[in-house]
């Protein structure tokens, strides 16, 4: 027990009480500081691996008495509100031709009015319903009514096909999304289409993946006058707002402002509804309906009493007086919750279901899509048009900062929480309860926690929530909000966006007037200059980029020679980096830049061969990934047709394909005609190092092991061995042998390397053990993390189609990076003979403890090795042991080793 004084004689009692808690919490007794420092944030030190360096705290821009918030909960919380914008009176001129997207079939009055008003100011309007593949004509604009009068989704699907088409056409015309009736402007507005609120956030997260498309959202009233038509083509000429809404009382922009808290308050009573089973918001959500008063707390998830976690949340709700009913139910499925709602009379109900599945813009499929509208899109309509007739205290959907603010790899995910903040604007319109809560992250096992997504943000600027704070909200809210711990400046730095213009931080440090559209400035400070002094100009510019990106202070902390993955590059910051060098130097850049040029040097000397190769026309910053730099997928190749055998099911016969076509690629036969050095992820500890293999039923993304290294950082290196030929410009190995002996030529130099492979990259690691002991260099041990041994073909086909799902989830996330190269590259090692050969070293294989989403329940799933190994369970599924779990993964393998492998003795002189 720790005792201070907290009265001292001739001492000022305030001063004496603090100086008492601050010496308690340096001594390691925790201290509840919010109280007396509401809206202090806490700062990272040191810096966590691979992020900025920070070691100064930011002065932040005095508040006013009205900004100032009483309690934490109060700085975090803010909402939606529309500013009117100057409407100016001359009529504009529309230039050049159109196009006007519309769905096929059936009348649509409003887009045949915007036609109209278009063609009256000027326009030529070519109608159509998706993007012609061959055209003469130049676009000078391109607008989207896919939405209005679209049943079921909004025009969601139709949306996203015509966002992938322009992608892969390489379109440089800017892009309008028009919706109507999917935003509320004020209190008359009652958003009566709030399905089409999902094109606003899947245009959010466009416009970021790909900014020179601009996918800026207009929502106009039902009946389109003269009036509101002039003013729809006024805005067309303007880019410098992003979400505006038409209405006949004039132009209104979106813009985020702090929320004052409702003095009304929500209290349970009686039984509570909370959707998403037992996972971590639900269990949150759950414990603080208990403190608060419910008494019956029904919990409804897909799996019911099996969810995780289920039986110790049932346990604490029953120990603090409340009667906790676990019950399975898909709220996605309209009959289930009809008999759900009819069995319990709930007086709220609170909804927090819902799944993350991350993927680029260009490889994003329907399926993705649906998956994460079912829970929550689908789940919360059940429930609004279920309980529309029934008393009901609260109605509380759980969205997400995604929805409000857009994110890349995020575009399904934001689409679906635009939806629940546009039902909730909807039900206070018609006089019904409902509060949508757009999410920050959380700390501890939140799902946003484990997104990689997430991870981006947070550098950027949010703290995770407390959730024991965060609950709190769920009793004060009204209406669409916001509730975050965002540092707001730093979300803005960079950005031409205007939703944070209204905050008094962002004013602090924005100009009044920001640019329109920035204009490449590095060729106008290149030409002229000798080539040493533009490579110096252009790593400066890239040092600088990097710095934005990764939220270092200072850019000269860069090292031009430092590895992009090393540095803590994942595919989202490589695109978040393309995108910014593009918009400066004004040429298309394509997606694999850091993983092709793999140091700033290198970026350097690439972006100075691009510009020498082909001059930069007027300044028009061009759209990221264009036409002259191909990116999978696109076109009639091998990416569309591996795409339309993937939804057919018949990846495995396509294969045979691609092993063909990898037969015309370039090869190399002598490992000494390729140089491909190890990418080193870690450092640290005189421990054997670890070199890891990715597998090659796949891109062979080395980005698979930054979790695992990071966990090993400073007690062993970890490098990771690159598969040749995976990425555009690499010729592939001859054979297995060539492909070993290269591995073998680039650990040159370590003595008793660990070898471990990563799903079918356990193969590779198994035979790279046998050559290296042919060749008199044994490693030290192999590592096997969840490998399928070859004949263990019962087994396979019994799982393949969790793997494949799985697989295509993840191979979303990266986009369509590397082209048809990857798709080639992996039929050719498929055409490898992989049959493993015994190796006399310590073998470990680490299996995947939990089957993955959607795996048969019965028969055997768990992988097998049969020859020499031990083998160890760990926690997650093929995927997750090396997402969310790989530090338990990364600390079983070290502890293994450590007691496997013996260090060589030292000689002593």
């Amino acid at each position: 027990m720790t005792a201070v004084p907290t009265l001292r004689p001739d001492h000022d009692e305030s001063r004496t009480v603090l100086s008492a808690a601050a010496s308690l919490y340096v001594q390691g007794h925790p201290v509840d500081w919010a109280p007396l420092f509401p809206r202090a944030r806490t700062v990272d030190l040191p810096t966590y691996p691979f992020q900025h360096q920070h070691y100064w705290m930011e002065s932040a821009a005095r508040p006013t008495v009205e900004d100032t918030p009483r309690e934490p909960l109060d700085g975090w919380t803010h909402r939606i509100d529309w500013v009117p914008l100057v409407d100016e009176e001359p009529a504009p001129v529309l230039a050049g031709t159109w196009l006007l997207v519309r769905p096929e079939e059936g009348p649509r009055p409003l887009a045949d009015a915007v036609a109209d008003a278009l063609t009256r100011h000027g326009a030529s309007v070519v109608e159509a319903a998706r993007v012609p593949h061959q055209s003469d004509t130049e676009l000078t604009g391109v607008v989207s009514l896919l939405g209005p009068g679209a049943d079921g989704d909004g025009g969601l699907d139709a949306t996203l096909r015509l966002v992938q088409d322009l992608a892969t056409a390489g379109s440089t015309a800017p892009l309008w999304i028009v919706t109507s009736g999917a935003v509320a402007v004020g209190t008359s507005d009652t958003v009566p289409n709030p399905e089409q609120a999902t094109l606003w956030g899947l245009a959010r997260a466009a416009a970021t993946e790909w900014p020179g498309l601009g996918a800026a959202r207009i929502d106009l009233p039902a009946d389109l006058t003269e009036q509101v038509g002039r003013r729809l083509c006024a805005r067309l000429l303007d880019r410098s707002e992003q979400e505006t809404a038409v209405r006949q009382a004039g132009v209104f922009a979106r813009r985020l402002v702090r929320a004052r808290t409702s003095d009304g308050r929500w209290t349970p009573r009686g039984t509570v509804l909370v959707t998403g089973g037992t996972g971590a918001l639900a269990g949150h959500v759950a414990r603080w309906l208990a403190e608060e008063g419910a008494e019956h707390i029904v919990l409804a998830g897909r799996r019911g009493p099996d969810g995780q976690g289920a039986e110790a949340l049932r346990a604490d709700l029953v120990a603090a007086g409340v009667k906790a009913t676990i019950v399975r139910c898909d709220v996605a499925d309209r009959d289930a919750v009809r008999l759900l709602l009819d069995a319990h009379r709930p007086s709220a109900i609170v909804h927090t279901a819902g799944v993350v599945d991350d993927g680029l813009l260009t490889s994003l499929t329907p399926a993705q899509v649906e998956r994460v509208l079912r829970p929550k899109l689908l789940g919360a309509r059940n429930l609004h048009e279920l309980t529309r007739d029934r008393e009901l205290d609260a109605f509380v959907l759980f969205s997400s900062l995604a929805g409000v603010l857009g994110g890349a790899g995020q575009a399904n995910y934001a689409a679906a929480n635009a939806y629940l903040d546009a039902l909730a604007a909807h039900r206070t319109a018609h006089g019904l309860p409902a509060a949508s809560l757009a999410w920050g992250p959380w700390e501890g096992d939140g799902m946003a926690a484990a997104q990689e997504a997430a991870d981006r943000l947070r550098r950027s600027g949010l703290t995770p929530l407390p959730p024991e704070q965060a609950v709190r909200a769920l009793g004060r809210g009204h209406g669409p909000l916001v509730v975050a711990d965002a540092d707001w400046a730093r979300l803005a730095a960079g950005s031409t966006q205007r939703l944070l213009d209204e905050l008094p931080e962002v004013r602090a440090v924005r100009p009044a007037e920001p640019a329109v559209g920035q204009r490449p400035d590095l060729p106008a400070r290149l030409a002229g200059r000798p080539a040493e002094e533009q490579s110096a100009v252009l790593l400066e510019a890239v040092r600088e980029e990097i710095a934005a990106v990764l939220r270092y202070a200072d850019p000269a902390r860069i090292g031009a020679d430092h590895e992009f993955l090393a540095l803590g590059f994942d595919s989202l910051t490589s695109i978040e980096l393309r995108n910014r060098l593009a918009t400066r130097i004004g040429l298309t850049l394509p997606a694999t830049l850091t993983l092709e040029q793999r140091t700033p040097a290198g970026l350097a000397a690439h972006l100075r061969e691009r510009i020498a190769d082909r001059p930069v026309g007027s300044g028009a910053v061009p759209v990221p990934g264009s036409a002259d730099v191909p990116e999978a997928g696109g076109g009639s190749g091998l990416g569309e047709l591996w795409q339309e055998a993937d939804r057919h099911g018949r990846r495995l016969e396509f294969i045979d394909v691609l092993t063909a076509a990898a037969a015309f690629r370039p090869a190399y036969r002598e490992p000494a005609e390729l140089e491909l050095p190890p990418l080193r992820l870690t450092s640290g500890g005189d421990e054997p190092p670890l070199f890891c293999i990715p597998s090659h039923l796949g891109k062979a993304d080395p980005h698979k092991f930054l979790r695992f290294a990071a966990a090993l950082r400073g007690r062993r290196d970890v490098f990771v061995l690159r598969q040749p030929g995976f990425v555009p410009g690499q010729p592939l190995p001859a054979g297995l042998d060539v492909l070993l002996d290269t591995h073998a030529r680039a650990m040159a130099g370590h003595d008793r390397p660990v070898l471990l492979g990563y799903s079918a990259g356990g193969l590779a690691a198994q035979a790279l053990a046998a050559r290296l002991a042919e060749l008199g260099r044994p490693p030290a041990a192999v590592v096997l993390v969840d490998t399928y041994a070859p004949d263990e073909t019962e087994v396979m086909a019994r799982i393949q189609g969790a793997m494949e799902q799985g697989q295509r989830d993840r191979d979303g996330r990266t986009g369509a990076a590397f082209g048809e190269a990857w798709l080639t590259a992996m039929g050719h090692y498929f055409g490898f003979d992989w049959t493993p050969c015994p190796v006399d070293v310590p073998v470990l294989h680490v299996r995947a403890g939990d089957p993955m989403t959607g795996m048969p329940v019965e028969g055997r799933w768990q992988a097998r090795w049969n020859l020499p190994h031990t083998a160890v369970d760990v926690p997650g599924d093929h995927f997750t042991m090396m997402e969310d779990h790989a530090p338990r993964t990364a600390d079983t393998v070290h502890d293994w080793l450590g007691t496997a492998v013996r260090r060589p003795e030292r000689t002593r002189d």
